[in-house]
């Protein structure tokens, strides 16, 4: 059994150091692009503060989940991973209408490489918070179905690690917006 925790957290190390790479090349990419002439700043819609809210809170909501099943409280844990996954869906759909916000503003990716890569970063980081769902769905039905303390443990652990990770990523991507979008304060 130690063998098979060693080497799922193996597995999440290199998927989180290459989803580290891909994030990366597309940082520079933004940011290398943003000293263009033609790069037009995209004005984030409000919403994206809330759905940081929600992110922040899912984040809070898992670790608190990790440390109720590291004290035994599984049943405790079960109800705030579902919190957790409640505020990823609300984070999700919040990006959704963020997007439908900025599509009704005439915000097409093809109008402007800054509406490109805002698209592009919000989708792939969506993708990953998706697939942190499913993840989590796995894990509550893990939570349920099985009475190994150890293995629920782990699973937790593993998926709260991956959720921080997530909320890391989009402080960065946010804050690389947010400097952006300064480029249009100064232009006032």
């Amino acid at each position: 059994m130690a063998s098979r925790t060693s080497a799922t957290k193996s597995g999440l190390r290199l998927f989180l150091v290459v989803v580290t790479a891909l994030f990366t090349l597309m940082s520079v990419a933004y940011l290398e692009n943003t000293s263009l002439s033609f790069w037009t700043p995209i004005r984030e819609p409000q919403l994206l503060w809330l759905n940081t809210v929600f992110l922040i809170f899912s984040s809070i909501t898992i670790h608190r989940a990790q440390k109720l099943a590291g004290e035994g409280m599984h049943i405790q844990a079960r109800r705030w991973l579902i919190f957790s996954a409640v505020l990823a869906v609300a984070f999700l759909f919040g990006q959704m209408l963020a997007w439908i916000e900025l599509f009704q503003n005439g915000y097409f990716a093809s109008e402007n490489p800054a509406y490109a890569f805002y698209y592009l970063m919000t989708a792939v980081h969506g993708l990953h918070i998706f697939g942190g769902v499913t993840v989590l769905s796995f894990a509550l039905d893990k939570v349920y179905r099985e009475d190994n303390l150890e293995s629920i443990n782990r699973t937790i652990r593993l998926c709260a690690t991956y959720w921080h990770y997530l909320l890391l990523v989009w402080i960065i991507l946010f804050a690389m917006m947010l400097m952006d979008n300064s480029r249009i304060i100064d232009q006032l």
